[in-house]
């Protein structure tokens, strides 16, 4: 969605009106956010880690349904975390993808 189709819908729904330029602005910070979460250093321990895909439509100047990697780590006191996500694009479910994951994984530790 643009920039001005996102701000005509928050002012429909919601009645908030934020220019173009701060929906902008405030998709380039959570766009930092989420990068800084995916690159963050993980737990040294972790009694299993999960590793799925689901299929989600995505749009990328057309719609298309694409894998979606989901990595979840089980902790040694029961609680769980959210390891990351990834979406390599149309090119659908391969072990070359789940192996960039698990090497990516390692190296953050």
């Amino acid at each position: 969605m643009s920039t001005r189709g996102s701000s005509r819908f928050l002012e429909a729904v919601y009645g908030a009106f934020h220019s173009p330029q701060s929906i902008s602005r405030l998709a380039e910070v959570a766009t930092e956010e989420v990068e800084k979460w995916r690159s963050r250093p993980l737990c040294t321990e972790y009694y299993a880690v999960y590793l799925d895909c689901t299929f989600l439509s995505v749009r990328r100047g057309k719609a298309a349904v694409e894998p979606v990697y989901v990595a979840l780590g089980m902790k040694p006191g029961g609680s769980r975390e959210v390891l990351g996500f990834w979406v390599f694009g149309a090119e659908g479910e391969s072990s070359h993808n789940r192996e960039t994951i698990l090497k990516e994984l390692w190296e953050r530790g």
